[in-house]
């Protein structure tokens, strides 16, 4: 299975006070490379 995600680090809030955090993007599908076909996945 292959699976997707994008991390970007953002040093500063919206306030432009120093306020380090993480945003992460995950595909909601993964490409199952044995069977050649998409599968769903969620986190709860």
């Amino acid at each position: 299975m292959v699976f997707g995600s994008v991390l970007t680090l953002h040093t500063f809030g919206r306030d432009l006070k120093w306020n380090p955090h993480i945003h992460c993007l995950v595909c909601e599908e993964a490409l199952d490379t044995k069977k050649n076909k998409m599968k769903n996945f969620y986190f709860l």
